[in-house]
């Protein structure tokens, strides 16, 4: 048996696709790549190769990747190593996993302290306030006259990486939520499947309690994900009218009359369908699920349909990426992903050179596939990306089009890490009734107060 609880860990999400994808730390998990991916394909702990074309001094540049999977690797090796050596012979390009979560923020942190951050890195699409206030991303606004592919993008997604009026990184995928839904599940718990484009919370918690079905004291079938972390209160704080922080002091304003009630109200109904302790049906997979059909909804991106077309491929014609609901507004929140070039390299220009080939369309579009995910470009062409668009593997058009009409960019958090590890514990008090949804927000938004203006204060 297994404990199900109502708190998702705290970290942006992992996409799923193949076998593959639980690949290692580095390039070496899939299929047995070296580990160590080299434009120039030398061999770990080699000395760099001379550059055979221009004469060029060799350059090493270091790559840290948190976007990345077992796909990823094979992509990088097949495909874009090749293509850099092709363009830049003497660059030599490592890149290393490290994955979302603590690893991810203790390796970040650990790097600033000890002047050993990589040459580009990875950053998330609440971040930019941090990577520029602890000097991580360097300022890329020189670079972008020069770059033809900066028209590409829309100011949406320039936004994502934009802090003070500076540039700090390019966007490489936005990751677009809505509403999934298994039809066979509302099969199996005889309920008709008519949801209208403009349903509301009372409408999803009426099936998400329909929809959910039980055996003893276990569940066989969730009406809905009952996983919860911040990003599931962003959501629902905008859908119910509120904000999360104030947009010119950047303080937290989630702690309002909408807040509490829009954890209240998600509170009650996630208990309603399955109360903290509640047991559900053991399994021994290790497939996603929403693949195993054990989950009628969920607010979810397009990995999880693609865990669908993997796991159960039968059962694809039953998965629909349906509207948020509303309270006050349909809303959710969109993320945009992006890298930079890090403030500690000593080739700029080189990093530089390695992050725009990375961001042309097809480099970009290569990429994205293999995590299931949309480069964010105001007008992808071509017929690669149309086939891409078309593939009901992950039911794309359907995303950008709820994208397009409800989509909100994922606040800026300053001091982030530190945010979501603080707003956490203040969840897990009120689902557990420990306390009262107003005394966890307020307990909350001070704490985010606090370290939000020990960010921006230096």
């Amino acid at each position: 048996m297994r404990n199900r609880s109502h708190l998702a860990p705290e970290t942006p999400r992992v996409w799923r696709r193949r076998s593959l994808l639980r690949a290692g730390a580095t390039l070496a998990a899939a299929g047995g790549l070296p580990a160590l991916g080299l434009a120039g394909c030398a061999a770990p702990g080699a000395p760099p190769q001379t550059s055979g074309k221009g004469g060029k001094a060799p350059v090493a540049l270091t790559w840290w990747m948190a976007d990345y999977n077992g796909l990823t690797a094979k992509w990088l090796q097949s495909s874009f190593y090749p293509a850099l050596k092709q363009k830049y012979p003497h660059i030599q390009l490592t890149v290393t996993n490290i994955p979302w979560g603590p690893t991810f923020s203790e390796k970040i942190i650990s790097a600033v302290a000890a002047s050993n951050l990589p040459d580009l890195c990875q950053s998330g699409a609440e971040f930019v306030a941090d990577w520029a206030l602890l000097k991580i991303a360097r300022p890329i606004d020189e670079y972008l006259k020069g770059w033809s592919g900066s028209t590409q993008y829309s100011q949406t997604a320039w936004n994502a990486v934009t802090w003070e009026g500076k540039r700090y990184g390019v966007p490489a995928r936005v990751d677009a939520r809505a509403t999934l839904v298994r039809t066979d599940d509302f099969a199996a718990a005889h309920v008709p499947m008519n949801i209208p484009a403009s349903w509301t919370w009372s409408d999803l918690r009426a099936l998400s309690t329909s929809l959910t079905l039980r055996k003893g004291s276990s569940v066989q079938q969730f009406g809905y994900n009952i996983s919860w972390s911040y990003q599931n209160f962003i959501a629902a704080l905008w859908q119910n009218g509120g904000e999360l922080l104030d947009p010119k002091t950047h303080l937290p304003t989630f702690a309002s009359s909408a807040g509490v009630a829009a954890l209240t109200w998600w509170i009650d109904t996630l208990n309603a369908i399955a109360p903290p302790g509640t047991q559900m049906t053991p399994s021994n997979s290790t497939v996603p699920v929403f693949a195993t059909g054990k989950v009628a909804m969920e607010y979810a991106g397009d990995g999880d349909v693609a865990a669908v077309a993997e796991y159960a491929p039968k059962k694809l014609s039953s998965v629909r990426v349906l509207p948020p609901p509303r309270q006050v507004k349909q809303v959710i929140n969109e993320f945009y992903n992006w890298f930079c070039v890090t403030t500690q390299t000593k080739y700029p220009d080189e990093a530089w050179q390695v992050l725009s080939f990375f961001n042309e369309p097809q480099n970009l579009l290569g990429y994205n596939k293999t995590l299931t995910s949309m480069p964010p470009l105001k007008k992808p062409s071509g017929a690669a990306y149309s086939a891409y668009l078309k593939d009901p593997s992950y039911k794309m058009q359907d995303f950008l089009s709820i994208l397009g009409k409800y989509g909100r960019t994922e606040p800026i958090i300053p001091n982030f890490f530190a945010c979501r590890d603080a707003i956490t514990p203040e969840f897990q008090a009120a689902f557990l009734k420990q306390k009262t949804p107003a005394q966890a927000l307020q307990a909350a938004s001070a704490k985010w107060t606090k370290l939000i203006q020990q960010r921006l204060q230096g």
